[in-house]
This record gives structure tokens, sequence and C-alpha cells, in this order.
């Protein structure tokens, strides 16, 4: 099968040798110098170029070319549509009128020029014609014929296949360093080997030479020497690859830059056209501290170019400065740095390329910063703290060793939320209460940073107060006792305990006490000092200020004589008041106002024939007797009203609506609180009784509270009115009641009840 390219060679061959003929038919063989060393005449009639014959198109076309004067070489170029060349140019190319070029059989839409070139006898070249037609499909026939060649100088003319260069590839070249060189590399083929006309022989090799215009300048960049016997014999090119070429980068930056190649002999072919950007910057560059403190953590986002290789990170602070990082990544941390101080960062893309020199240098594109201070936010080591506790005092000692970090700032030391004073590298409280304390200790740094350390300490306190001192104790002609003492100095101390005859009455924190005494007798006041922990002094005063007060009663009942004659009443106020020391008075006769004074117990007892007696001093003069006693009771007076009838009916007892109802016999009773006062002392009673009639009525209304009940009655019962107090009873002599010891006992505990 023969090839293109052996049909294109054919053609040229055919080609040149018909022209030799015809150049040797006319005249004799010489030889000829282009340089101006020939003298001969040469005629300069213009040549005529002619399409002399159009045939059988688009199967074949012929074209013919008359000249009628001596020429120096035809130039036959074979393109195209797209402009590009079929064959370069032929020269040197002798022929005879009428020679029979060749047949060419070019693809589809294709066009041939033929250009006719002459030399004068100076050497001087002259374009004798032109001529291009384009041919659609089919082959093309080249005859050229002529009219008599006249004074043609014979010279020899070597023919040769033109052959073709082709870029397969540009490597562009990334931003171009100022004043500098571009390095570019380019990669291609030769095909069409050129060979001699005469001989056959195949050119061994040829020169190759690329150039490039940036913006209109010309450079000359590189040369190199293709040889024959490296084609390929798959498709009979040289291939040259990755030739590296140097461009000059002072005209480089955003220049519209072609590149082409030519070929001696002959031969031109230009690569695509590019333009060389300019370097660009590393967009959204973040340094950002990382919340675990002593580092910064840097991103950004590369320059999306072909010519890009990587980025520098370069770093600066008030102490340091230097190189992080060079490599093609998008993000870096810069760890083990000084919280709080600022670090500058420049981040700056860049490529390697080799210089004008021949040596390789990195050039920078433009530099993108951000700036950024470490957070702290690691704390400082923790102090050595140790504490300890005096259970005698309630003195706390704290100590601590001073962290060895260069940024520490303070300590701070608390008990719960409570801030402790400090001195040096110590610090104190004193407890009051028992229980566990938490003690922590903070060490700050300067950023704000702390650790804490824990210590729990428990507090015991055993440790009984002082004993209050000076206790003096008076009393005046009314009654009223007035107590004054020294608390003592401990610092835990809390409150001092009133008792009177072992009875405790209060509980202050104060130094004196004021209280009405009941009706006369002998009292012994002590007091205690207790702590904040319940701790009583070890030793209290006892018996050191007695004090014999008269006590004041009187005993109201009816002048008609004691109820059934019995004198339990009266026996009952001997042993609680002392005999001598309280007085009676008669419901018909007594002035009431004389003995409604502070501290006196009035005892009323209207039983048996003495009920309308009572129920008559009550309602008396619009029941003012009762009213008084109500006023009185109120102020803090102390009130004993019972009445077991034996006559007429119900009797209003007041104090807000209290009545006594009459007849209602009950037997039995019990007690409704034994916790009650009445039924614990002094004298030792029961809490359950009987009698042939312990009550002859009950007692109900005004928000009484029971004390002795029996079939659902009561028979006792107690009121606090105002500042004072009234027990309301229905109940017969305790002569009548069983057990009888206990039974007199219980209206003495009433009675002595009533003095407190």
């Amino acid at each position: 099968m023969i090839t293109k390219e052996e049909d294109d060679m054919k053609l040229f061959k055919l080609l040149f040798l018909l022209i030799m003929m015809a150049i040797m038919a006319g005249c004799s063989l010489g030889s000829y110098s282009d340089n101006g060393g020939s003298t001969a005449p040469v005629d300069n009639t213009t040549v005529d170029v002619t399409e002399l014959i159009s045939v059988n198109a688009p199967s074949s076309v012929s074209r013919s070319i008359a000249v009628n004067i001596p020429i120096s070489s035809v130039d036959i170029t074979i393109g195209r549509e797209d402009g590009s060349e079929i064959f370069a140019r032929k020269t040197g190319i002798s022929y005879r009128e009428g020679t029979l070029l060749s047949t060419v059989r070019p693809p589809v839409k294709t066009w041939v020029t033929v250009d006719v070139t002459g030399y004068d006898s100076m050497g001087s070249v002259n374009s004798y014609g032109s001529k291009t037609l384009e041919i659609t499909t089919g082959d093309i026939n080249l005859d050229i014929t002529s009219d008599i060649i006249m004074n043609l100088y014979p010279y020899q003319i070597d023919m040769e296949y033109i052959p073709m260069v082709s870029f397969t590839g540009v490597n562009r070249p990334a931003a171009v360093p100022q004043n500098d060189f571009v390095a570019v590399t380019v990669s291609g083929s030769v095909s069409h080997w050129p060979e001699d006309r005469v001989t056959g022989e195949t050119v061994p090799a040829v020169d190759l030479y690329f150039s490039a215009d940036v913006n209109g300048t010309t450079y000359n960049l590189a040369s190199t020497t293709l040889n024959y016997t490296d084609r390929d014999p798959a498709d009979g090119v040289v291939k040259f690859a990755d030739f590296p070429l140097q461009i000059p980068g002072d005209a480089a930056p955003e220049a519209g830059i072609t590149i082409w190649a030519e070929l001696t002999p002959g031969g031109k072919i230009a690569a695509p056209p590019f333009a060389v950007p300019q370097m660009s910057a590393v967009t959204g560059l973040t340094a950002i501290p990382d919340p675990i403190g002593k580092k910064i953590d840097l991103a950004w986002t590369n320059p999306e170019a072909v010519w890009f290789e990587g980025v520098e990170v370069r770093y600066t602070s008030d102490t340091s400065s230097g190189v992080l990082y060079s490599a093609s990544g998008t993000g870096f941390s810069h760890m083990d740095l000084d919280n709080g101080k600022e670090y500058t960062y420049t981040v700056l893309p860049y490529i390697t390329y080799t210089n004008g020199e021949g040596n390789e240098a990195v050039y920078y594109g433009p530099a993108s910063s951000a700036s950024a201070a470490p957070v702290d936010r690691t704390a400082p080591d923790a102090p050595g703290f140790s504490a300890s506790i005096d259970n005698s005092t309630g003195i706390v000692s704290l100590s601590w060793s001073t962290p060895a970090a260069p940024d520490f700032s303070a300590i701070m030391v608390y008990r719960d939320s409570t801030t402790l004073p400090m001195s040096g590298n110590s610090a104190w409280d004193t407890l009051l209460l028992n229980g566990t304390y938490s003690y922590r200790i903070e060490a700050y740094d300067l950023s704000g940073n702390y650790c804490t350390v824990y210590r729990n300490l428990t507090y015991t306190d055993s440790t009984a107060p002082n004993v209050p001192t000076g206790l003096t104790a008076s009393v005046n002609s009314s009654g009223t006792v007035s107590l004054s003492w020294t608390n003592p100095g401990n610092g835990d101390f809390s409150y001092v305990s009133v008792y009177r005859n072992s009875t405790w009455i209060k509980n202050t924190s104060g130094t004196s006490h004021t209280e009405s005494l009941p009706a006369g007798g002998t009292y012994t006041y002590t007091i205690y000092a207790y702590d904040l922990n319940g701790n009583r002094s070890a030793s209290y005063i006892s018996g050191s200020v007695t004090w014999t007060i008269a006590k004041s009663a009187v005993y109201l009942r009816s002048i008609g004589g004691n109820p059934w004659g019995r004198t339990d009443n009266e026996t009952a106020l001997d042993r609680v008041f002392g005999s001598g020391n309280w007085e009676t008075a008669y419901f018909e006769t007594v002035n009431l106002s004389n003995y409604l004074i502070p501290g006196t117990v009035i005892v009323i007892d209207g039983s048996d024939s003495g009920a309308i007696e009572l129920n008559t001093f009550l309602s008396d003069h619009n029941n003012s007797n009762l009213t008084a006693l109500q006023n009185w009771v109120y102020g803090g007076g102390k009130l004993f009203l019972n009445s077991a009838p034996n006559e007429g009916g119900n009797i209003n007892f007041g104090f807000g609506g209290v009545t006594m109802y009459y007849p209602n016999y009950v037997g039995a009773v019990g007690a409704v609180n034994t916790g009650h006062s009445i039924f614990n002392g002094p004298y030792a009673t029961s809490t359950s009784f009987t009698g042939s009639s312990f009550a002859h009525g009950y007692v109900s209304g005004g928000g009484i509270t029971s004390l002795l009940t029996g079939d659902g009655l009561t028979v006792l019962a107690e009121k606090t009115w105002g500042s004072g107090r009234v027990i309301f009873g229905s109940m017969t002599m305790p002569g009548f009641h069983s057990p009888q010891t206990e039974a007199q006992n219980l209206r003495a505990n009433i009675f002595d009840y009533l003095t407190r």
C-alpha cells in the first residue's frame, strides 16, 4: 500500500525532474551563485503565470504555467481549508515547457498556490507571479508549459521534501517573576523528512529553531538538531518532548505570547498563543486561637491556577519570627505559643523555576496576612495545700505553696462561699458550729484561669462554755423579780437558760430577766450558759441567790360556810401558799377591787349550798364582778372558778361564753392530757378518779381546753385569757374522791399551777 507521504514524495521528485529536463534542453549546464557572483544578463520580462489547463474537476485538476523568462525557482504550496500546510516550499526547481509536474491527491477542500521566483544578475530575488486555486476534491494535475525560454542561466537545483513541524503540547508557565525568565517547555514532532533530489538519499539531520513573539518583540529562544534515524517507524516522525525554552520575564506578565518553530531547510509553524498570568494571593486566610490555649490554627484557600505549586507560611511576634510551613496544603497549627502574645502570619504562594542563569529559584506571589493572640485556657499547676483544726478552740489553720507557672497571678482561699483573710502563704478561720467544712484554694494566672484544691475538715466541739458570772436578784413589793448577770466571753457562746426552782423559765442571749412571782414562797434561780453546739457550762450557779417572797391568795365562798362543811380548799391553800399567807372573803360582802392586784391568786368555789350566792355574785350589777374578774385575768391574774351546785341551775362563768351546766352528775373521770402540769407536781397525784359524784355538772363553751372528763362531759377545763389564766370546774370536794390522797394533791397542784 502506497502512503500519502510516499505519493507526495513521488510528486515532488517528478516535478523537479521535469523542470531540470526543460532547463537542460534549452541551455547548457553551468553554475549559479546567489551572492551576486554571476554577471550574465537576465531578461527581466514579466513572468506570465497563466492557468493553461483545467480538466475533469473535481476528480482531477491540471494547472500549467507559461513562463517566458529564465527563473531560478518555482514555489508550490498545497494546504487545507483551515490554513495549515500540506506541503512546504520547494526551492531550486528546474523545468521545461510543458513538463507534467505530478498529480496530487489532496484531502477535501484544499488549495494550491504556485509562486514563480527568479533572480537577477545581482542575485536579487524577484517574484514573477503567483496563482492560487482552491480545489474542492479529486486529483490536482500540475502541468508547466511555456514559450521558448531564452537566455536562461543554467544552475543545479536540488530537489527536497520540506519537513513539517507540529506542536503536541506547550507547558505554559506559571506567574512570571519580574526581570527574569519564564520557563516554558514544548513538545511536538517533525514529519516529511527531506531527501536529496539526485541521489534520493534521506537528509540525515535538520536544524530546528524556536522563537517567540512577546507583545510584538521576537526572541530567538533555542535550537536543536533532529536526526532521521530517530524517526518512529510507526508514523515516520521524529518527536521532541519537554524541550525547555526561556522567555524573558520582564515583558511577560499578562502578555500575549506566541511560540513558533522553524526548520532548515524550510518550514515554520506556530503554537497556539497564550497569556502568562500574574500570581494571585491565597484567599480566606484565618488565624483562630484554639480554645485550649497555646495554639493558633491557620486556614486558607489556595489559588485555583495551573501554576500553583505551594505556599510558604511565615510568622512574626515581638520576640521571634520564622518560616513555619512550605507545602501545598490549606492549613497549619502553630503550637506551644505564649498565651496573650500577638502573632502575625503571612502566607505567600510560590513557584520554583530555572532563572536566566540556569539556577533554580523561587518566586513568591502576593502576601496575605492575619494576626491572633492565643487564648489562655490552661490553669496553673495546683498549689500544695494543707489544713488543720484545733477542736478545743475551733481555729482552722491553712497554708499553701505558690505555683511555679510564669503567668501565676494570685491565690484566693474560701470556706464554702466565704472569702478568708490571708497573710503571705497562710490563712485562718474560726469555726463555731460542729460539722464538716469544705475549704478550697484557687490559684489564678494572668488570664483568669484557675485551679482549685479542696480540703474537708470536721469540727467537733465538746468544750463547754465558761460559767456566767455576777448573778444578782431583787424583788419589789409587787412580787416582781429582777435578775442580772454577765455572759461568758467564749466565741461560740449562744444563750443562757434561766430556771426557777429547777423549772425552765426562758432562754436569752441577754444579761437580764424580769418576771412577776406567784404568791409568797421561796424561789431559787439558776442560770446555765450554752454554746452554739449545745454544750452547757460544766459548772453553774445554783442556790447562790435565794429569795423568800410572800405569796398572795384569796379564797372567795359564801358567808354561809364551806361547801358540805369541808375544808379541803383551805388545806390546799396552806400547802401552796403557807398558812397565814392567804385570806378568805365572801360573795355577799367582798370588795373585789381590793384583791385584783398583780401576783394574787383568787380561788372561788360556789359548790353545794353556795351556788345561788355565786351566781348572784357574778351577775351583780349587770355582771360587774364578772367583768372586773375578766379584766384582771386579762392583765395577768390567775383564777380558779368552781361550782358543784346542790341548788339553783346553770351559771354563766363568762370569759367568752363559758357556762357551768347543772344538774349533770359524773362519777368517774380521767385526765385528757396526762402531761399537763397539774398531773405532774409538785405533789404526786393520779390521772383518773372516781366518786359518789365527782362532779354535779359540766363546763362548756368559750374555746376552753378540757383537763378532766367523764361520761363525755368536761368537769375541769382551762383557758388562757389575755396574759392571765383561769381554770373552770364543776367538781365536788376532794374528800369525796378516790384515791383520796391523790385527789387532795390534785387540788393543791391546781393552786400551785396558778402561781406560775
